[in-house]
């Protein structure tokens, strides 16, 4: 909007400014003050005047545009308000946008009913660095938004960041860019599963900073490149991106990033955490921690605390913490593993309502701890799945303590408080004898490492 000269004259409701110290007396010199910028308040006689309300003052071009953005909800403007224009605002005072359609256009709608209050807090993060920090006008969001581009703007101007220091919004939005679609919510958003994008190598390459111009085949023989220990963080990167979470029929991923250690529900939380941390790290730290084993350190150095604190279980019970179990899986993961934990995957897999067929033990170092290389007839084998499948589902299963009983050789002894036996004790009890316990062993006894996992 143009702005036009002001006039070398002060109407007679000016504000007065009195000039000299202590309190005036009846003789003092009173002069009109001096108008001031709107944007950057300085004071002048020549400033000019904005030509549609003929109010707001500015000392230059500059000024009168950025100051716009606020000026343009007081100026006596006849059109319409474009909604980047209260999202600016909105990202500028440091709130959740209370008006509707820009609510609409931007977002806050999907997000507040997909992720709740994270998700309209994390939306607001993601476009006040948009507007605050990279600067980018209202009226250039406006454009991205009338030219249904607004995920291909907000990246081009994130992608001029180093990614060492775009913070988490950035990433949060590359795993939720259905928020920005434009399109109404789908069943499957309504159910809370966020909508699944064809090319998830993609989009998890440009997750990590790799550029997007690179071709498939490209991206492969850079992953290809990678350590195994790697390549095994970029694929569960990409399920996790590609919103499909880890199950335990993957046992290496199962078990090397601690799912084996929560409940069913406690699963889709451990999700939520870690794509949490993939938000506020780098790729290469993530991969540093997954192979030193300080992934659990990693999550405390980003301010997420690992799952949840205490879990209680029915009837009053107090099972162990999924924090102490999380740590203990992760402790020398993703090299070594109590044994129990193999067992405690094997049993996973069993629970899965999909599952099917009959799934082979995980490791050899398991069949030996828990009875299974006893087995004679599948039959056998069979009952010791019923066994260790009871023993879990138990509201007193401690994984812990099932390990100290097998290294202490009284796996019989120990299940049998949890489960009953008869009438095939004998059995049971005969397929539970092991070489345990074990002086040969050592602080190895009941540990299993990965070159064998199935």
């Amino acid at each position: 909007m143009e702005v036009s000269s002001v006039a070398d004259h002060f109407s007679h409701d000016e504000s007065l400014l009195i000039v000299g110290s202590g309190s005036p007396g009846p003789d003092a010199i009173q002069q009109p003050s001096l108008p001031r910028c709107e944007t950057c308040d300085l004071a002048g006689s020549n400033l000019r005047r904005c030509a549609g309300c003929g109010k707001a003052r500015y000392c230059s071009k500059e000024c009168q545009t950025a100051g716009w953005r606020l000026h343009i909800f007081d100026c006596n403007r006849k059109k319409a308000i474009a909604t980047a224009y209260y999202l600016s605002k909105a990202c500028h005072e440091n709130v959740v946008p209370l008006h509707e359609r820009t609510r609409e256009d931007y977002g806050f709608n999907k997000a507040l009913e997909l992720a709740g209050g994270h998700g309209e807090k994390m939306l607001l993060g993601l476009w006040t660095e948009v507007f605050v920090v990279y600067g980018v006008t209202a009226k250039g969001v406006q454009k991205w938004q009338s030219e249904g581009r607004l995920v291909e703007g907000v990246k081009s101007t994130f992608q001029q960041v180093p990614l060492s220091v775009r913070g988490p919004h950035y990433p949060w939005l590359l795993l939720n860019q259905n928020l920005l679609n434009g399109r109404p919510l789908n069943e499957a958003e309504k159910e809370g599963r966020i909508e699944t994008y064809s090319d998830t190598l993609h989009r998890t390459w440009e997750f990590i900073g790799g550029p997007l111009s690179d071709l498939r085949q490209t991206i492969w023989s850079q992953v290809s490149a990678m350590s195994p220990y790697e390549q095994r963080c970029f694929f569960f990167y990409e399920s996790l991106v590609g919103n499909k979470d880890p199950t335990p029929d993957d046992v290496e991923t199962w078990l090397s990033f601690g799912f084996t250690a929560m409940t069913r529900e406690g699963v889709g939380e451990l999700v939520e955490k870690y794509k949490q941390l993939m938000c506020r790290c780098t790729f290469h730290a993530f991969c540093v921690a997954y192979y030193t084993c300080t992934l659990p350190q990693l999550f405390s150095e980003h301010g997420i605390a690992t799952p949840v604190a205490t879990l209680p279980s029915k009837d009053g019970h107090d099972g162990p913490s999924p924090v102490t179990l999380f740590l203990d899986v992760m402790s020398q993961s993703p090299h070594l593993y109590k044994s129990v934990w193999l067992l405690k995957a094997h049993v996973d897999r069993l629970l899965r309502a999909a599952a099917s067929g009959n799934p082979k033990i995980p490791h050899d170092v398991v069949e030996a701890d828990y009875g299974y290389s006893n087995c004679r007839t599948a039959g056998e084998k069979k009952l010791l799945d019923v066994l260790y499948k009871k023993y879990f589902m138990h509201p007193d299963a401690n994984p812990l303590d099932l390990h100290v009983a097998c290294i202490n050789g009284e796996l019989g002894q120990y299940l049998a408080r949890f489960v009953r036996m008869k009438p095939k004790t004998k059995t049971y009890m005969r397929l539970l004898k092991t070489a345990y316990p074990s002086s040969r062993l050592g602080d190895k006894a009941g540990i299993a490492g990965t070159s064998s996992i199935v």
